[in-house]
């Protein structure tokens, strides 16, 4: 692996941002794992408190409700819910199923996220040629369709900004108003490109100001949130894991580089006002995909056994852990830093102190099924403690303190 110089523009660039974008005031004072922005990476923006001593099992579903929870799909937290795909909706203290479209569609919810106590969903509906937004009451269930559109392939979580949800149609992006289901502005993109669009659209991302996406032929663009006009675009990027992080004006992207039609995977930075391409690379490595941006330090994950933790200001490595078979994304949440690990006998959550790399506690997961990787896929913190999905669900909580009996 190499550690590549970065420019001192990238640098200057760095500290004299003004700091994050203004954001829709609803992230921040909702206590949630609903992710800023929608966006997978931007882990450290959890209004959320840690799992900070080791834990127990607080309730699992291996009998009753596997399989309830999506293979392969997140779960989201919201005031005393979880909610998996279906959608289904669960009580985060005893894992009671509230309510539950699962057996009624279970394979027509194809993405879906979290906004303003409801679930907002891209529903296929083959059948009937056509594709549905969707919203549902978290607290009831109850369903209102917002708009009927024609059947594509696109199914990444919507993106939900100040009362709009943003999504890949097949042939570009749309806005629509969530409240009337009115589309507000489409940006469709160039003619030569079509024929891929349908299925390789990036997960949407925003800064406040710009939406920011990516497709399969190598290009990546910015357009305005608010009109959908073009402000730049710039060829010679792949998106790998679908991540791309807006922090203080810089866009930090994971994937392939390919300026000089040589492939170079890694994590790269580029101008969130222009497109340039800052410095060569922040790291560079085919096999460094998954990662998340807090308090200016990246951490990501090489060939899935090492875990790095980079300065962004520098491009230096502030410590690695060797961690065989990571599969899950790095989470951060306060000082910790959570993923999920697949040893040979078992999956394992692990805690780290996100400042050294060092461990602080394991949780060895119970395994009911085989291949052990199918059993659990998505980890999230919330008040305190850890739910995980996969074909099953467990919530984790603290070990409750034992009682002193010679205690005064």
């Amino acid at each position: 692996m190499r550690h590549l110089v970065l420019l001192s523009g990238f640098l200057s660039l760095i500290l004299t941002a003004a700091g994050y974008a203004a954001i829709d005031p609803w992230y921040e004072q909702n206590p949630s794992c609903v992710i800023d922005r929608g966006n997978p990476a931007r882990t450290g923006e959890y209004k959320t408190e840690p799992l900070t001593a080791k834990p127990v099992m607080a309730w699992n579903d291996f009998n009753k409700l596997a399989g309830l929870f999506s293979d392969g799909k997140p779960i989201y937290c919201y005031k005393n819910y979880v909610i998996g795909y279906g959608p289904a909706v669960l009580d985060k203290d005893t894992g009671k199923v509230i309510w539950s479209h699962f057996d009624k569609q279970p394979t027509q919810v194809k993405a879906m996220t979290v906004y303003k106590d409801y679930i907002y969903t891209v529903e296929d509906l083959s059948s009937l040629n056509i594709q549905q937004l969707a919203k549902y009451k978290i607290s009831t269930g109850q369903k209102d369709v917002l708009v009927n559109l024609k059947v594509g392939q696109q199914y990444n979580p919507p993106l939900l900004y100040k009362d709009t949800m943003y999504i890949s149609l097949g042939k570009g992006i749309a806005a629509f108003n969530i409240n009337t289901g009115n589309k507000l502005w489409q940006f469709n993109l160039p003619l030569e490109q079509k024929q891929d669009l349908g299925i390789t659209i990036s997960t949407l991302s925003t800064d406040g100001e710009k939406l920011y996406f990516s497709n399969w032929k190598d290009t990546l663009y910015a357009v305005n949130l608010n009109t959908g006009k073009l402000v730049w675009s710039k060829y010679g990027v792949i998106t790998a894991g679908n991540y791309l992080v807006p922090v203080n004006d810089i866009l930090y992207v994971n994937g392939f580089s390919t300026p000089s039609k040589v492939k170079q995977g890694g994590i790269f930075a580029y101008n969130a006002k222009n497109g340039d391409q800052i410095g060569s690379g922040i790291i560079t490595d085919q096999n460094l995909f998954s990662f998340a941006v807090n308090d200016n330090i990246i951490f990501a994950y090489k060939h899935k056994n090492i875990i790095y933790a980079f300065d962004t200001r520098s491009g230096k490595t502030l410590w690695s852990l060797s961690q065989q078979n990571l599969f899950s994304n790095p989470i951060v949440v306060g000082s910790y830093l959570y993923y999920l690990r697949l040893n040979n006998k078992y999956i394992e959550v692990t805690a780290v102190d996100k400042a050294n790399g060092k461990i602080k506690w394991h949780y060895p997961l119970p395994n009911y099924e085989e291949p052990k990787f199918r059993n659990y896929h998505f980890i999230m913190p919330y008040q305190g403690k850890i739910y995980i999905s996969g074909r099953a669900s467990v919530a984790l909580e603290p070990e409750p303190k034992k009682e002193n009996r010679y205690a005064k």
